[in-house]
């Protein structure tokens, strides 16, 4: 290994085989390298397909976008691209890799290594479980169009979402990216609208792509997104819902409160008001007996 200063445009970008930053930490370093310079070389691997760089990509990239032409840099030759897939894997885990991260690792090792030998000795330096299932999600991420992977990265998609998604063809992965990132779904209603959409899809014998036309075209906002989609799921449900808040409406007019259990979670509801005199217990009753005779279709009882 040698100290050398060489031309930026000697180091070939485009390739990474030995780098596995998503997403690139070029821009994380700027204003750093800008006030004090490259304290730490950064390692390249020479050999026939020129200098390549092992650690320290985002160095060499901010101080190209910084203008500079020059660098200094450790220069290993004759160095196995095994080893050198290790040495960048160790000067990396102290800042803890994330998961999109993890499947570039697993996907360029295993151009060197068999599954189990990376299941064996890779996983357990990244805290990933000795398991088949993760080794064939991260090899799906790792294939994965560049969007669904800076996704994962960002923590902007549900990993267990993507873990799904990988599954499918890389247009159907980016029709469902964007359609959360449209709506901009939380975790849990990423997870809601991809087994709602996969259920309506198998109800109508529709592509995915077709339910959505259909029934989603016209939604311009998240809520009412997802009040239609469980309303087409569960129309029961819907209609209880309906008729639950139109009851609390009406009641809470002749300042009686009514509710229903959490998540309905059983055939029981509660009425509750306040009152000072005889007269306004009265008149309380009278008002229920009143909603009885006026509302006679409502059911308390929740739905299956």
């Amino acid at each position: 290994m040698s100290l050398s200063r060489i031309k930026l445009d000697e180091i070939e970008f485009s390739e990474r085989p030995f780098v596995f930053s998503l997403p690139k930490r070029d821009n994380l370093l700027l204003e750093s390298i800008r006030r004090y310079g490259i304290i730490e070389p950064p390692v390249v691997l020479e050999n026939r397909e020129g200098l390549l760089p092992i650690c320290g990509e985002g160095r060499l990239l901010s101080a190209k976008t910084l203008g500079m032409t020059t660098i200094e840099v450790l220069i290993l030759r004759e160095l196995a691209p095994l080893e050198a897939l290790h040495l960048s894997l160790e000067s990396n885990l102290f800042r803890g890799l994330n998961l999109a991260e993890k499947a570039e690792v697993v996907s360029r090792f295993e151009r060197y290594l068999p599954p189990e030998e990376v299941s064996r000795k890779i996983f357990p330096r990244l805290g990933i479980p000795e398991n088949p299932r993760w080794y064939f999600f991260l090899k799906r991420l790792s294939e994965s169009p560049e969007e669904i992977k800076l996704a994962v990265a960002k923590e902007t998609l549900n990993p267990k979402v993507a873990e799904t998604l990988t599954k499918f063809p890389s247009e159907r992965q980016l029709f469902f990216l964007a359609l959360f990132q449209r709506f901009r779904f939380t975790f849990s209603e990423q997870r809601e609208v991809l087994i709602g959409l996969l259920d309506l899809s198998k109800r109508y014998d529709l592509e995915i792509e077709e339910v959505v036309a259909r029934e989603f075209s016209e939604m311009a906002d998240r809520k009412g997104f997802l009040k239609k989609l469980r309303r087409l799921l569960k129309p029961q449900v819907h209609r209880f819902e309906e008729d639950l808040l139109r009851t609390q409406k009406v009641l809470l007019k002749k300042g009686i409160h009514f509710e229903a259990t959490q998540a309905y979670e059983k055939d029981r509801f509660k009425i509750s008001f306040d009152f000072k005199t005889r007269e306004e217990l009265i008149q309380k009753i009278r008002a229920l007996e009143d909603f009885s005779e006026t509302y006679p279709s409502f059911e308390a009882q929740r739905p299956e």
